[in-house]
């Protein structure tokens, strides 16, 4: 494959070289961008989840107010 790849080059001249060479280095930027965005959506993924625990924990609280209140309209 390799071997078949080095005629064409050589037999198309500069056209081929510069053709190969674009299609390797789009496909490293690719596998940069890739990594980076990789890492974006694991970073966000960790704040939604935080966010999340942050909202049970609202909840909580907003069940104890009901309570309270609750309790607070039976007494008063």
């Amino acid at each position: 494959m390799e071997n078949e790849l080095f005629k064409v080059i050589i037999n198309n001249g500069a056209w081929a070289v510069l053709f190969v060479w674009l299609l390797i280095d789009t496909r490293k930027e690719s596998k940069v961008r890739e990594e980076k965005l990789q890492g974006i959506i694991n970073k966000n993924q960790e704040v939604i989840s935080e966010l999340a625990d942050k909202f049970d924990v609202v909840e909580d609280i907003q069940s104890d107010v009901t309570d309270i209140k609750n309790k607070l309209e039976k007494v008063g």
